[in-house]
């Protein structure tokens, strides 16, 4: 990658962006030497000359632990089918979603947070989808009609 092109790009999007809602009338004098004071000053206020790239790996997640592979892929089914385990998280909120419930015996409910790309969609949708199937096995024709049940559902996530 090419980071002093990537610098410079966003160097002057930042610029375009700031003479744009300071500076409205560039036919003005008094606009157009504001506009070259922004320009003048815009590389120390973006980031000093100095400034040297910073490079963040994403997270590094931790996978489930190999003696609760094989029961975190049973937790859903045949659904997980990447060649690497699914990870510490995942595995706790399916067994969660899946094997826990309330004093009252209803299930529980889970907050995930954690960070980008960590597979959060698979922490609700694996189980979601896994109990769709479970239900579509148990009800597998609808009525005295020969074709499968149709299963809807909505998600909304807010």
């Amino acid at each position: 990658m090419n980071f002093s092109e990537l610098y410079n790009s966003n160097r002057k999007a930042v610029e375009r962006a700031l003479v744009a809602m300071w500076c409205g009338e560039s036919n003005n004098e008094s606009q157009r030497s504001y506009i070259k004071q922004i320009k003048a000053l815009i590389s120390d206020l973006f980031a000093p000359k100095n400034a040297v790239p910073v490079v963040q790996c994403m997270n590094s997640y931790t996978p489930v632990s190999s003696d609760k592979v094989e029961k975190a892929k049973s937790l859903v089914g045949k659904l997980w089918t990447k060649p690497y385990p699914p990870y510490e998280h995942q595995y706790k909120c399916w067994d969660v979603l899946l094997n826990q419930h309330t004093a009252d015996n209803k299930p529980k409910s889970i907050v995930v947070t954690t960070g980008t790309g960590s597979g959060k969609t698979e922490c609700f949708m694996m189980p979601l989808v896994h109990d769709l199937y479970l239900a579509n096995l148990e009800y597998p024709f609808f009525g005295n009609l020969n074709f499968p049940t149709l299963l809807v559902c909505s998600i909304y996530i807010h």
